[in-house]
């Protein structure tokens, strides 16, 4: 994942979102330095979920075993249990979400005010809007893979159904208070976009620049991944990914929470440009990122002609 990095100066003319190292908040500067620690966590875990979500592999076997056998409790009981390492990581997967959720709010609660009403910057600010594209880049890219992978959703719920028969067994990796919101997690199309919209609509009652902010990060993104892709500053690939998908998310979670979306002719999000950005991304991503701005969308209906006829 790239390092982007950003000088927010308000809703005006603003210097391109920027792609080079920066130094991490200092002790000076607790709250951010807390928030940037978060992200990294985050980020680190959701690496290790990421690949474990590509490899995963499904236990169809050993479900078709115990619904074979309905009246065999060792057969059935051996497929709960043989679940439970398939069980145990998606269960990081919604620890993952919460993990994410919570950096991404202490980010966006410390950037989004200054950014917004032209304040100082906070010193810290390039590193944290850094690890904010990093952390909109995985939402997608795991999101995305999570799509391809209906036996996560398969697998869980059988392990749900047995595990009424099996509350005693005392290794269980989920309970019961647990499974009912590790399943309408997995249920969602976009699990971790979701989870985070839900959790950015209650944060910004508190924080109003939040949601205005998102719209601010899409553009600054799209708006640059061209002009930087043009001039060679992106040392490869990895760079212009991070400006592109993190665009897009931001753009999709404005949408989920903003009142009028972010596809009408009055929205602040610059959709236009952010569509055209992904369609000229050589990618294997870039057929999903449309995909993901179209579909994961809750207004896409409301959009332009001249903004849907660039979608397939």
């Amino acid at each position: 994942m790239g390092a982007l990095l950003a000088k927010f100066t308000g809703t005006g003319g603003r210097d391109l979102l920027e792609l080079r190292e920066a130094a991490p908040p200092q002790a000076s500067e607790p709250e951010a330095l807390a928030a940037y620690q978060r992200a990294e966590a985050a980020l680190e875990h959701a690496e290790f979920s990421l690949e474990f979500l590509r490899a995963y592999k499904a236990n169809d076997k050993l479900v078709q075993q115990a619904l074979g056998s309905p009246n065999d409790p060792k057969v059935r009981q051996e497929a709960f249990e043989g679940m439970f390492p398939n069980v145990e990581g998606i269960r990081g997967f919604y620890e993952l979400s919460s993990e994410i959720n919570s950096a991404v709010g202490d980010i966006l609660r410390l950037v989004a005010p200054v950014a917004m009403r032209g304040g100082t910057p906070l010193s810290s600010e390039q590193a944290l809007v850094a690890k904010l594209a990093a952390l909109f880049e995985v939402i997608f890219l795991f999101d995305w893979a999570k799509m391809s992978q209906p036996a996560v959703q398969n697998d869980f719920s059988f392990y749900r159904r047995e595990l009424s028969k099996n509350m005693n067994n005392p290794n269980v990796p989920v309970d019961d208070s647990m499974a009912s919101a590790i399943s309408m997690f997995v249920a969602q199309g976009s699990p971790l976009l979701t989870a985070l919209a839900n959790d950015l609509s209650l944060l910004s009652k508190q924080y109003r620049e939040l949601v205005p902010y998102l719209a601010d990060f899409s553009n600054l993104a799209a708006q640059s991944a061209p002009q930087y892709s043009n001039k060679g500053s992106f040392p490869d690939s990895d760079g212009l990914q991070t400006l592109l998908l993190s665009s897009v998310v931001a753009a999709v979670l404005y949408d989920k929470i903003d009142v009028i979306g972010a596809f009408t002719k009055s929205s602040p999000v610059s959709m236009k440009r952010v569509v055209q950005g992904v369609r000229q991304w050589d990618s294997e991503f870039s057929n999903a990122a449309l995909s993901t701005l179209q579909y994961s969308s809750r207004n896409f209906s409301s959009a332009p002609s001249s903004v849907r006829k660039l979608f397939p």
